[in-house]
Formats: structure tokens, C-alpha cells, sequence
């Protein structure tokens, strides 16, 4: 117990001996500390000043050398109540700062990541690397556009190897996992949503898939895709 409240207040593994080996004595000289504990002489007076920085030790100087000695443990409780204010300080200093911080972070995080791929070979690749990439648990969300209604595009093919799937789609087409349909939809472009990315495609003429990495936008439009499969059928 006494161990577990002496890490708790930040003491390491040497200040813990030395304060210890302090406490049921009087005054001890720093060779006693050092022959009686294993403490090494290199490091023991500054453990010594940082026990005495934390107000748990003093240091008397009558003689020469000088010793230490354990004041009332009591003493931790007023090391406590000054670490209790030091926490209220600090929390006082992230609240005031805390805005500029996450604005510094957020304009870091919207830097995206955005590669284009031109071709029907280069969005294939694309959707095998991202199919590759999936994993048990990562759900990946497909829109996918009214070009389908002629037929499902190349590109699609790697899909059938991730079964947490979900599509929304103006046609049945033959991908695995949950699918649900819009048969009014609009969309002009496919639509493909995972963890941290979206990929956009347009496919109006010689198919063009913008792969935007960014969590931010991600998220966005996986809300968008959700919204949209609650009125899907």
C-alpha cells in the first residue's frame, strides 16, 4: 500500500528506497544512505535534492558533511494539496489554450491527401488496392451511379472479395454484402466510402476516380451514405 501511494505521488524507484530507509531514522549522512541501501553514489544526492524539492526531507547542515532527514509524513498530504492545485492550474491553461491548439491541429488534419487516376485499367487498380486493404471489420460503402443501369463497370470486379459491403445502387448488380435500392437516383458518379478515404468517379466518358484521403470528409460523407440508405429499399 505504501508503495502504490509513493508511485502515485511521482517518487521513483531510488527516491522510494532512500525516503524509506529515511523514515524510521534521525539524521543520516549520505554514505549511510549508500552503504545500507542500493542506491548508486553517483545518483544518490540527486535524489536526495529531489526529495527535498517535493518537502518530504530536509537537509541539515550542522556539520560537514551534511545529513538528511525525513520530515512527518504528514508532509504528503501538503504535497497533495499542491499537486491538486498545479492540476487545477494546468486545467485552467488547457481551457484557455485549448482552441488555438485544436485550430493549429485541425488545419494540419485538412490538409488531404488527393490522387487522381485516369483510365479504366488505373480506377481498377485503385479498387483492387482498396479491395486488398479491407479488413474484418472495415466497411466499405458503395453509390453507385446510374451508368450501372447499362451494365456494372469493369472497375467493380475486385469488390466480390470484400463481403462487408454495403451498396446502394439504382439496379440490382452482383456484389456481396447488404444492398439496397433507389431507382429514381441521380447520381452522376460512383461513390466509394472506407475508413479515412473517399473515392469519386466519374465515369461519363473515360472513367476518372479521385481518391481523397482525409477522415474529416470521410466521415461526411459516410453520414451522407447513411442518410441516403435510410430512404433507400
Amino acid at each position: 500500500m505504501i508503495d502504490t501511494l509513493l508511485d502515485s505521488l511521482g517518487l521513483t524507484q531510488s527516491e522510494k528506497e532512500i525516503y524509506l530507509y529515511l523514515l524510521p531514522r534521525g539524521k543520516v549522512g549520505a554514505g549511510e544512505i549508500i552503504k545500507n541501501t542500493s542506491v548508486k553514489r553517483g545518483t544518490v544526492y540527486n535524489n536526495l535534492r529531489r526529495l527535498i524539492e517535493l518537502g518530504i526531507i530536509e537537509e541539515i547542515k550542522e556539520r560537514d558533511p551534511s545529513v538528511f532527514v525525513a520530515l512527518s509524513p504528514l508532509q504528503l498530504d501538503v504535497m497533495l494539496k499542491d499537486e491538486e492545485k498545479q492540476l487545477t492550474h494546468r486545467k485552467l491553461l488547457l481551457e484557455e489554450s485549448l482552441p488555438e491548439l485544436l485550430s493549429l491541429y485541425q488545419s494540419h488534419e485538412r490538409q488531404a491527401d488527393v490522387t487522381v487516376h485516369r483510365g479504366e485499367a488505373a480506377v481498377a487498380r485503385l479498387f483492387s488496392d482498396i479491395a486488398a486493404a479491407s479488413t474484418v471489420g472495415n466497411e466499405i460503402r458503395l453509390i453507385a451511379s446510374n451508368n450501372v443501369r447499362r451494365g456494372a463497370p469493369a472497375y467493380f470486379e475486385p469488390l466480390v472479395s470484400i463481403s462487408e459491403l454495403k451498396v446502394i445502387s439504382p439496379v440490382p448488380i452482383q456484389l456481396p454484402g447488404e444492398h439496397k435500392h433507389i431507382s429514381d437516383s441521380n447520381f452522376s458518379g460512383d461513390v466509394l466510402i472506407g475508413e479515412g478515404f473517399v473515392i469519386f468517379v466519374d465515369a461519363t466518358d473515360e472513367p476518372v476516380a479521385t481518391k481523397i484521403s482525409d477522415r474529416n470528409i470521410a466521415s461526411h460523407q459516410l453520414s451522407l451514405f447513411e442518410n441516403a440508405w435510410q430512404l433507400a429499399k
